[in-house]
């Protein structure tokens, strides 16, 4: 009898610690697919973000350049010349705007919103492609008290609108733009709000 308990706890005693070392056994796999899940999980975040970053890289950027005004003279149209440009490394497809010009106080320079312009003609920009947008400013706008206040600082003269295009991707993107009148050097530059781009 004392040899066949023995050889029973002997057994018992095996089973117990051979079901201790499988529950260590599973505890130590789990966590390995904790730290294996965790670590895929991480790598497919850190991808994701090297796309997102690449594809902005790649995609086309498209914004006004420049603004090159005519002379200012009271109750005279005021030609601009707008330069758009594709800054992007692909083309810009369907591109497509809406700008306007306004007079205001320098302190009043909210830009309305504008809405997309579907009906506009629509251009292809390529990389580092770009095309001349004409806006006038109308003459009845600049009378001679007008544009002594444009040139004394008091008012300005406003370009603002709406650039539509898509990636070739077929990702839509539009760009906001607000530029206002410098008289002292009479060229264009942005707002401090009403510039965005996505």
């Amino acid at each position: 009898y004392t040899q066949a308990k023995r050889s029973s706890d002997a057994v018992q005693r095996q089973a117990a610690a051979s079901e201790k070392a499988l529950q260590s056994l599973s505890e130590l796999i789990r966590q390995n697919v904790d730290a294996a899940n965790t670590q895929a999980n991480a790598v497919q975040k850190i991808a994701e973000v090297a796309t997102r970053q690449q594809t902005a890289f790649d995609r086309p950027w498209v914004g006004v350049e420049s603004v090159t005004p005519a002379a200012l003279i009271p109750g005279q149209p005021l030609a601009l010349k707008v330069l758009i440009r594709n800054s992007g490394r692909t083309p810009a497809l369907d591109v497509r705007g809406t700008l306007y010009s306004a007079v205001s106080a320098v302190a009043d320079t909210a830009v309305p919103n504008i809405p997309a312009c579907d009906s506009c003609t629509q251009v292809v920009l390529l990389p580092s492609g770009v095309f001349n947008y004409d806006v006038t400013v109308n003459g009845d706008l600049l009378s001679k008290e007008k544009t002594d206040r444009i040139k004394d600082g008091t008012d300005t003269i406003l370009l603002f609108g709406r650039l539509e295009y898509t990636d070739i991707a077929a990702a839509a993107h539009s760009t906001t733009v607000c530029m206002k009148y410098a008289p002292k050097s009479g060229s264009f530059g942005a707002c401090a709000r009403g510039n965005e781009l996505n």
